[in-house]
């Protein structure tokens, strides 16, 4: 999906950046449209940000390569304008994207990059975090360290994010014996 993005236009730089946080961070659309330069420690290497969902302080490394993403579209795609969202739109009145511009955003790249987003619900940004949750969950991340990533207290609700690892379930699954059956008795081989 990152490959199908024109990085050369500013909105580009603009959608490249949402969709590469999302993708590394799991952050939800909500707490990505709404991030604010305030929610950068550009020291600490960090984002620090209250979740809009839960009303809770969640800190997550500021990885590289959505660091220099952010900056990327600061430097030479962002309006200007004093607006402390970090991402807007480009046609005025410029504003902090909405929850239906980052729907479009998403389903437009995936759409463009043949991606079926769909299998991870209804396709939007929401599928890009349940699709980090499951990339977790393959690599052998435990659920703990998932649910600190998503910014869940309760593991309960990042399970509803993780779609059936069929390769780790097939290592679950016992032999079952060979056997023979008739009224009278049973035949274990």
């Amino acid at each position: 999906m990152l490959n199908s993005i024109d990085r050369s236009s500013p909105i580009g730089k603009r959608d490249y950046a949402i969709i590469l946080t999302a993708i590394r961070l799991g952050l939800r659309s909500s707490d990505i449209r709404l991030m604010k330069f305030s929610s950068i420690n550009w020291v600490k290497n960090t984002i620090e940000l209250i979740m809009e969902k839960t009303k809770e302080l969640i800190v997550l490394p500021l990885l590289k390569d959505v660091g220099e993403a952010i900056i990327e579209y600061i430097k030479y795609g962002r309006p200007i304008c004093d607006l402390e969202y970090i991402f807007v739109t480009h046609l005025a009145p410029t504003k902090a994207i909405g929850p239906s511009g980052m729907s479009s955003i998403v389903r437009r790249h995936a759409n463009n990059a043949g991606i079926d987003c769909t299998i991870y619900g209804k396709g939007g940004p929401h599928a890009l975090r349940s699709a980090l949750a499951t990339h977790l969950l393959e690599n052998n991340v435990p659920l703990p360290v998932i649910s600190e990533i998503l910014g869940h207290k309760d593991t309960r609700t990042t399970e509803v994010y993780l779609k059936l690892d069929i390769p780790h379930l097939r290592k679950c699954g016992l032999e079952v014996p060979q056997f023979s059956w008739n009224k009278n008795n049973l035949e274990v081989f």
